[in-house]
């Protein structure tokens, strides 16, 4: 299994609320090139779930609206953010520009209470590995490609927040273009 560096992104999605990484991978909350990942943290209103009417009724983030890391979605694409510090929000890109991240895959942890900071980073890995190659084209292990993922703490877990987000990102390299299909 290879290393996957944490990204600043980490630092901010579920930053608010979450993130951690297992042995190798990123850690929880900023990113540390190879090392972990950096810790989130979130509040009660920030993981708080819109309303099933006004769910249906927004739409997709417009490029270069800022976006919690709550409200990621599938084909965002940002850049990892200025600070290390803990990150609320990042900014939606076009992915035909230069960017660093792209959200390729979203799950919930199952479960009703948390499982440890260990326990989700193990979750994260199954579940973010095991969408890479349907997302991108080609398996993890053959690909340019590493992920990184934002998971939840026990605090945003207190709040609500299950959701795991998948992030995308080549090491020292921008990405230019979606990710999904490009099979690298």
């Amino acid at each position: 299994m290879r290393l996957r560096w944490p990204i600043v992104l980490i630092a901010l999605a579920l930053i608010v609320g979450a993130c951690a990484s297992p042995s190798g991978s990123p850690a929880e909350s900023a990113p540390a090139e190879e090392s972990a990942e950096p810790e989130e943290s979130a509040s009660a209103e920030e993981s708080a779930e819109p309303s099933e009417a006004a769910a249906e009724s927004e739409a997709p983030p417009a490029v270069g609206e800022m976006v919690s890391v709550f409200e990621l979605e599938v084909g965002l694409c940002f850049d990892d953010p200025a600070e290390s510090a803990q990150v609320f929000e990042v900014m939606s890109l076009d992915c035909g520009v230069a960017h660093d991240n792209e959200v390729y895959y979203l799950f919930d942890h199952d479960g009703s209470t948390f499982p440890g900071d260990a326990a989700m980073a193990a979750s994260a890995d199954d579940g973010c590995e095991g969408a890479f190659e349907a997302y991108v084209g080609i398996p993890y292990l053959e690909s340019a490609l590493y992920y990184t993922y934002l998971i939840p703490t026990q605090e945003s877990w207190d709040d609500g927040d299950r959701e795991i987000v998948c992030v995308i990102y080549e090491p020292g390299e921008k990405l230019t273009g979606s990710m999904e299909g490009a099979a690298r």
